[in-house]
């Protein structure tokens, strides 16, 4: 990171139980910042929860999460104001790939393709 000071800022990161949205959770969180990770699944993200807090004891909350979904991207926002008073920060990590040529519901699978990595994004 740079030289800015971002100690005791607010983020929220969306796909961040494993891979590289809870290396940026934990980037962020070793730099001071407390921050709201957010994942479909409630085990993993239980567990990033556990492994950051520990590692650096900022403020860190989970919320189970699908982004193509509004009314959990709202309850996701709700939830870290709550929790912080405000944000700061929003990384939009989380995303799906699809084969949208299957012969098994193509136009299913581009819906999912875009609730979840475009709509996200606007929400």
């Amino acid at each position: 990171m740079t030289n800015v000071n971002l100690k005791g800022k607010n983020a929220i990161i969306t796909g961040a139980s494993k891979g590289i949205g809870k290396a940026v959770a934990m980037r962020l969180a070793e730099n001071g910042i407390n921050v709201a990770i957010a994942a479909r699944t409630k085990g993993p993200l239980d567990e990033a929860v556990a492994e950051i807090k520990s590692k650096t004891g900022v403020k860190v909350i989970g919320v189970v999460t699908d982004v193509a979904k509004l009314p959990d991207l709202e309850n996701l926002v709700n939830t870290a104001m709550k929790e912080f008073g405000h944000i700061d920060i929003l990384v939009n990590n989380a995303g799906v790939r699809a084969n949208i040529y299957s012969k098994n519901n193509p136009s299913k699978n581009l819906k999912s393709l875009f609730y979840t990595n475009i709509s996200a994004m606007s929400a």
